[in-house]
C-alpha cells in the first residue's frame, strides 16, 4: 500500500474518530433535548442556524482550500488568510446586529432578538483560531485536530447540559454553540505552535482564487438551506421544529463518517493532478467505490426503519415524524457525491465552473420546491431529495465529459451495493417480526444484523473479486488492516487491564 494511501487511511480514521466521537455526544443531547425541549424551540434553533450559517459562508472567502491546494506556501500566505478572515468575520458580525430586527419581524411567531444577538458571537470566536491549523490538514497530521475537536465537543456538550439542568429552553443550544466557538479557537493555540500576525502581503493571490470559491459558497449555502427557509415561510414553527430535527438526524451519518473520510481526499486529488493523470483517475474510482459502498445502506436503513430511530433517538411524541425521515434520507444519497465532485473540481482549479453548478442547482432546486403544493411536510421532504438526486445526475454527466473515471465500475459498485442493501433489509424486517420490545433494543439488533449482514455480504463478494479487481483488492486490504489494528488494541487493552 502506497505512503499516500497509508495518510488517507490514517487521516480518515482520526476525522471518522473525531467526528463519531462527536456526535455521540451529540446524539446523547439530542435524545435528551427532544424530551425536554418543544419542537418550537428547535424552531428557533433552525433559525438561528440557517441565519448565523449564512453570514458565516458569507466571511469563507476559501482560505482552507488555497492553503491546501497551493504548492509552496510561506508564513505570509497563513498571516494573510488569518487577517482576512477576521477583517470579514468581525464586519459582517456587526451587520448581522444590524440586520437583527428585520429578521426578528419576519418570524412574528417566534421571538428571536435577544437570541440572535448572542449566536452573532460565533463569527468573531471563530475567526481568531489559529491558521497554523491548515497546515495540518495540508500535510494530512489529524491527530492534534482530532484532540481539539473532542475537547471542544466535551465543553459545548457540559454547557448545553448544565443550561437545561438549570432552566429548559432553546438557550441551551446557542450557548453550546458559543462554548463550543470559543474552546476551539483557544485550544488551536495549544495544539499548533504556530503564531499568526496581521498580514495583508498576499491578499491579492488569496482573492484571485477566493472570488469564485465564495460565490460558490454562497450559493452552495443557499441550495442547502433553501428547503430549511421554505418550509419556514409554508409551515407552522411546530413543523419547521420537526423539520431541522428529522434532518439533522438524517445528516449524522454524512456529516460523521462520509465527510471526514471523503476530506483527505482533496489534498491527495491536488497531489495527484501536478503528478499522474493516471494515478488520478485510480483515485476517483476508487473514491466513488467507498463512497457508494458507505452511502447506500444508510439510505436504505434510515428509508425502511424510521420509528426504531425517531422513538430511540427523539421519543414517542415524534411519531408523527416516521414518513418525514424516510423520504429525508435521500439528502444521504447525493451530498456525498456533490462534495466528492467539488473537492475533485476545486483540486484542479475549476472553481468557476463549480460556482456555476452551485448556481445551476439552486435555480433547479428552488423552482421545483416553489411549485410545490398544499400536500404534507413528508411530501415537501420528498421532493427536495428527489430534486437533489437529479441536480448531481447532471453535475455527473458534465464531468464524465472532462475526467477520466469508469461508469461502468461505478454502476457496478452502485448495483451490487442497492442489491446487498435490499436483501439485508428484508431479512432484518423478517427477523424484527419476531422482536417486540423497547425502541433501543429493536434500533440495537435491527441496525446490528443489517450492518454485519450488508459488510459480510459485501466483504465476501470483494474476496471473490480480489485477484481480478484493484479496488477490491484495496478494500479487502484494507478491512484486514483495520481488524488487525482493532484486535491488537483489544488485546492490549485486556493485557492492561489483567496486569493492573
Amino acid at each position: 500500500m502506497s505512503n499516500t494511501s497509508n495518510k488517507i487511511i490514517n487521516s480518515a480514521s482520526l476525522l471518522i474518530a473525531g467526528k463519531f466521537f462527536q456526535r455521540a455526544i451529540g446524539l446523547v443531547s439530542i435524545v435528551i433535548l427532544a424530551r425536554v425541549l418543544s419542537p418550537k424551540d428547535f424552531a428557533v434553533a433552525a433559525i438561528i442556524s440557517m441565519v448565523i450559517y449564512f453570514f458565516d459562508v458569507l466571511s469563507n472567502l476559501g482560505n482552507e482550500q488555497y492553503i491546501i491546494q497551493k504548492k509552496g506556501i510561506s508564513d505570509e500566505d497563513i498571516n494573510t488568510a488569518w487577517t482576512i478572515n477576521i477583517i470579514i468575520k468581525v464586519a459582517l458580525a456587526f451587520i448581522l446586529l444590524a440586520f437583527v430586527p428585520l429578521i426578528d419581524s419576519y418570524y412574528p411567531e417566534i421571538q428571536l432578538t435577544a437570541a440572535l444577538f448572542l449566536a452573532t458571537l460565533v463569527l468573531p470566536i471563530r475567526a481568531i483560531s489559529n491558521s497554523g491549523l491548515l497546515l495540518f490538514e495540508r500535510n494530512l497530521q489529524y491527530k492534534q485536530i482530532f484532540f481539539l475537536t473532542v475537547f471542544q465537543r466535551v465543553i459545548s456538550f457540559t454547557t448545553v447540559m448544565l443550561v437545561i439542568w438549570v432552566a429548559p429552553s432553546f438557550w441551551a443550544l446557542i450557548l453550546g454553540d458559543v462554548a463550543a466557538a470559543l474552546s476551539f479557537s483557544l485550544g488551536s493555540y495549544v495544539v499548533h505552535t504556530f503564531r499568526p500576525v496581521f498580514s495583508l502581503k498576499n491578499i491579492k493571490e488569496q482573492w484571485i482564487f477566493s472570488r469564485w470559491l465564495l460565490a460558490k459558497n454562497i450559493v452552495g449555502y443557499g441550495r442547502s438551506q433553501i428547503d430549511t427557509f421554505i418550509v419556514s415561510s409554508l409551515f407552522n414553527a411546530r413543523d419547521l421544529g420537526r423539520y431541522y430535527l428529522a434532518r439533522d438526524i438524517v445528516m449524522i451519518p454524512s456529516q460523521n463518517i462520509l465527510t471526514p473520510a471523503l476530506q483527505p481526499l482533496l489534498a491527495t486529488f491536488s497531489q495527484q493532478h501536478h503528478n499522474d493523470s493516471t494515478s488520478l483517475s485510480r483515485q476517483i474510482n476508487l473514491a466513488l467505490a467507498i463512497t457508494t459502498l458507505l452511502t447506500i445502506p444508510i439510505v436504505f436503513y434510515i428509508w425502511f426503519f424510521p420509528s426504531a430511530l425517531i422513538d430511540t433517538i427523539l421519543g414517542s411524541q415524534w411519531k408523527d415524524s416516521y414518513k418525514l425521515l424516510s423520504h429525508l434520507s435521500l439528502l444521504v444519497l447525493y451530498i456525498p457525491f456533490i462534495l466528492l465532485f467539488e473537492h475533485l473540481m476545486v483540486a484542479k482549479g475549476w472553481v468557476k465552473q463549480v460556482f456555476i453548478f452551485d448556481l445551476s442547482s439552486l435555480l433547479f432546486i428552488t423552482l421545483g420546491l416553489l411549485f410545490f403544493g398544499n400536500e404534507t411536510l413528508s411530501d415537501f421532504a420528498l421532493l427536495r431529495g428527489a430534486l437533489g438526486v437529479l441536480a448531481t445526475l447532471m453535475l455527473i454527466i458534465y464531468l464524465r465529459t472532462r475526467l477520466d473515471f469508469s461508469c461502468r465500475s461505478w454502476g457496478f459498485w452502485c448495483v451490487s451495493s442497492v442489491f446487498f442493501a435490499y436483501f439485508s433489509v428484508y431479512l432484518t424486517q423478517r427477523l424484527m417480526l419476531s422482536f417486540e420490545s423497547m425502541p433501543v433494543i429493536e434500533l440495537v439488533i435491527s441496525g446490528s444484523f443489517f450492518i454485519i449482514l450488508y459488510a459480510s455480504l459485501n466483504i465476501i463478494f470483494m474476496l471473490k473479486l480480489a485477484p481480478k479487481n484493484d479496488q477490491c483488492l484495496f478494500i479487502t486490504t484494507l478491512i484486514s488492516r483495520y481488524s488487525k489494528i482493532l484486535k491488537s488494541k483489544i488485546l492490549s487493552t485486556f493485557h492492561e487491564i489483567f496486569s493492573s
